[in-house]
């Protein structure tokens, strides 16, 4: 299931959405046998405003560069490809960014033209560990975003499971 396809998500899950995920390095003590983007996206749906997103404030939308996902209903969001980031009004400051799989069309520098406020917070969110830390290292995040060890987490999944690290801009 790609970024672009929709699933929907009115039904309650049968277990906490904290069950979604874990970190990286715990030892398996819950796997779900449902595909790791449903997870992904249930997570997203259900913990991005008390979770991932919880300080940010309506006045700053997070941004969504190349995908979008449904965050809840009390998060204000802003999708955008990453080719039309210059488009976007300069005045406008994010509260979060979230990245899916980022295409290598985005840069660095799109980045630098963006304004986050401080405390903004971050979900970069991958394939692997691996590509994950790629990822931080060739947007050149570290110059801007704080990141911790116990900020990573992947989904609770029996298949391959998908990635994210969350940070905070400073």
């Amino acid at each position: 299931m790609g970024c672009h396809e929709r699933v929907m998500l009115t039904l309650p899950l049968p277990f906490q959405v904290t069950k979604l995920i874990t970190m990286p390095d715990k030892a398996e003590t819950f796997v779900l046998p449902v595909p790791s983007h449903y997870l992904l996206e249930c997570f997203l749906f259900q913990g991005s405003s008390d979770i991932l997103f919880k300080t940010v404030e309506p006045q700053n939308p997070i941004l969504q560069i190349d995908c979008y996902f449904s965050l809840g209903p009390s998060l204000n969001t802003v999708s955008t490809l990453s080719q039309d980031i210059s488009k976007m009004e300069s005045s406008v400051q994010f509260g979060g960014l979230l990245l899916y799989f980022s295409a290598h069309r985005l840069s660095g520098h799109h980045l630098k033209n963006l304004s986050f406020v401080k405390g903004a917070k971050l979900c970069v969110i991958s394939r692997d560990r691996e590509e994950l830390r790629e990822e931080i290292v060739r947007l050149d995040l570290e110059d801007n975003w704080r990141f911790r060890f116990r900020d990573e987490f992947k989904t609770s999944s029996k298949d391959k499971p998908i990635y994210f690290l969350t940070g905070t801009h400073v």
